[in-house]
């Protein structure tokens, strides 16, 4: 291998680790796994019950925010300790990665900056959807989660006012959060 080839390898490299960013997401300081969900509502992340371990989800990530819409080809693998996401643009361009482990401040590697929900959010929304109600009521503060239509419709609720809606249809699922304004259609790829 000649010095040339070599020297133009590592500035690439290079290049391309300068161009990500490593951080850890604490939203609480005190606590690193609780996410404000809503106005005076929280919710303590937690790991995946035993029933969803060892599970992958790969999905379309749409998110409608502030007049704009993004969408993300994301990877979810579900561990005993929690779970990891990878998200790609739909042109295949690498978006960021997100790991979260129980009891640890999360951790996230941008590869590119854009503007969208705060990622802790977007852990927050997959539990909500994911997770188990007794899981999901066990971990939410000042608030409560229900469920409707036979397992289809969840609603969460904080002093009588409906905050989030998750309607799960036959082909996506359609999660609208009423106090921030934004809506996520998650779209499951086989």
């Amino acid at each position: 291998m000649s010095v040339k080839l070599i020297l133009t390898t590592l500035m690439l490299v290079l290049m391309l680790c300068g161009c990500s960013t490593n951080s850890n997401v604490g939203v609480d300081l005190s606590n690193v796994n609780q996410v404000q969900i809503a106005e005076g509502v929280t919710l303590q992340l937690t790991a995946p019950p035993g029933a969803l371990v060892n599970q992958s989800k790969n999905q379309l990530l749409t998110i409608s925010y502030q007049g704009s819409e993004n969408q993300l080809l994301t990877q979810l693998e579900l561990t005993e300790q929690g779970l990891n996401l990878v998200a790609v643009s739909p042109q295949g361009l690498p978006l960021f990665e997100l790991v979260f482990v129980e009891g640890q401040a999360l951790q996230q590697k941008k590869y590119v900056e854009f503007d969208m929900l705060p990622l802790p959010y977007i852990i927050s929304d997959i539990q909500l959807v994911y997770w188990p109600l007794v899981a999901i009521n066990s971990a939410l503060t000042d608030a409560v989660i229900t469920e409707h239509k036979n397992g289809k419709e969840r609603i969460i609720k904080s002093d009588g006012n409906v905050i989030i809606s998750i309607v799960k249809g036959s082909e996506s699922i359609s999660y609208k959060h009423f106090q921030r304004g934004y809506q996520l259609t998650i779209l499951p790829m086989e």
